[in-house]
Parts: structure tokens; C-alpha cells; sequence
């Protein structure tokens, strides 16, 4: 008979008893306890102060395990998310500049947030083709679909067609945070609750004619608004204002 098939106190002097299958990562506390000598095994003071060390040791590496879930972008919540949220360099809360109306303040939820910070992830290595954008799009965003026109007058165009308003996260849409904007490169956003928005010289999925196109309602994502009686980030005259 090994050693360590020895019951506690049964084993010889000197010796210790550790239970088949017992290892420090599937019972940490009995497994240390156990490569206590066998003349202590019986004393139950000794044997309860080494197990309250083992077993504030042992708290501090599950916590330190937990970190690696904790802050893993598929698993995050709440302040962890947050803090990879000031990481990757945007923020749950959204001060609107237009969409969703001036100073509407979206605060995402932990799934919505997760995909805005995956969508700023992969498009910090984005390589700049409108083909690539479409893929990483359909991965992050599969309940939108997403049409980029160039205009070749360095400008684009981008229309969300979504028949379920999601107002919080087109907010950010809408605002820059999840399309990347190319240097020098103006973005119009437009919106359509239907495919295939109307347009000219194309018949297809996305666009198509007088019949069965759906008309595409821009959308105005900065300030000032167009308003009477007013000077201010928000509301300004005709020279400066926008028409909502």
C-alpha cells in the first residue's frame, strides 16, 4: 500500500496522505492539508490555521483567474466593460448632436456596448475597402443592412435600411462612432426602413427604380439646428442651421 492510500492518522510517521486524483487545481485546500505530516493530521487546531491560509490563498488566485473572464470582450458587464470601453477609446453614453434629437443622451446596454467596441476593434485595423467593411458589418450588425456609396467628390454615402428602429445604437451610427470616416472624406447618413431604397441607373437588391424603390430619409448629425430667435450650439439662423 502507497502512502498516500493511507486514511488521516493511519499513515507512518512522517508520511502524508493525499487522496488519489486530488491536485492543487481540482481541490486546493485538501490538497495542501494533506502534504501535512501524519503525526499533525489529528491536530485540529494546526490542521484548521493552515487550512484558513490556504483558503484565503487560494480566494486571491480565483480572483485572479476571474480577471481574465472579467475583462474578456465577449464576457465583460457593467464596470469592466466600461473600463475596456476607456481602453479601446469610446464611451457608453453618447451626447447626440442630432439624431435622436440635439443632446439626446443614449447610454447603451452591455450587449449593444459590446458591439460598438467590437466594431471600433475591428475597424482600427479596417484596410480600407468597401468590400472588407461589408463583411466586418455583417458579423457585428446582421439585423442592418448597410449601403456605401463613393461619390467620387470626396464625400460618401452610407444608408442604414433597418425595419426595427434601434434608436440608441443608430444614434451612434449616426454620430461617427461605429462607420470609420476616412481623412479629409465628408459622410452623409441616410436612413431606410426597406430594401431596395429608390435610386437611378441600378436595378437590384439594394437599388432599384420608381415602382418598388423605398424613398431613404437623410439624416442630420450635426448641430446647429435651423430655429428662430436663437444663437447657440444647438439652434441657429438660416446662414448656419440645418433643416431637421
Amino acid at each position: 500500500m502507497a502512502i498516500a492510500d493511507f486514511p488521516i492518522g493511519s499513515a507512518p510517521i512522517g508520511g502524508v496522505v493525499i487522496s488519489p486524483g486530488i491536485s492543487p487545481a481540482s481541490d486546493p485546500i485538501k490538497y495542501y492539508t494533506g502534504l501535512i505530516t501524519s503525526q499533525y493530521q489529528n491536530s485540529q487546531k494546526f490542521m484548521a490555521w493552515v487550512e484558513s491560509i490556504v483558503t484565503k490563498i487560494e480566494d486571491i488566485n480565483f480572483l485572479a483567474r476571474s480577471m481574465y473572464s472579467a475583462f474578456d470582450l465577449d464576457m465583460a458587464t457593467g464596470a469592466q466593460l466600461d473600463i475596456l470601453g476607456q481602453t479601446i477609446g469610446i464611451s457608453r453614453t453618447l451626447v447626440s448632436k442630432g439624431y435622436g434629437g440635439i443632446g439626446y443622451m443614449p447610454s447603451l446596454s452591455d450587449d449593444d456596448y459590446r458591439l460598438v467596441l467590437k466594431a471600433r476593434v475591428a475597424l482600427n485595423s479596417w484596410d480600407g475597402k468597401k468590400d472588407s467593411l461589408q463583411t466586418i458589418w455583417q458579423e457585428l450588425f446582421p439585423f442592418w443592412d448597410l449601403m456605401i456609396s463613393d461619390t467620387q467628390y470626396m464625400d460618401m454615402w452610407v444608408t442604414l435600411v433597418s425595419s426595427s428602429p434601434r434608436l440608441d445604437l443608430e444614434t451612434f451610427l449616426f454620430n461617427g462612432k461605429i462607420i470609420p470616416q476616412p481623412e479629409g472624406i465628408g459622410i452623409y447618413y441616410f436612413r431606410s426602413s426597406h430594401l431596395a431604397v429608390f435610386g437611378f441607373d441600378m436595378d437590384n437588391s439594394f437599388v432599384t427604380g420608381l415602382d418598388d424603390g423605398n424613398w431613404a430619409t437623410s439624416v442630420i448629425t450635426a448641430p446647429p439646428a435651423f430655429g428662430f430667435d436663437f444663437a447657440d450650439n444647438f439652434v441657429n439662423g438660416l446662414d448656419s442651421g440645418y433643416w431637421l
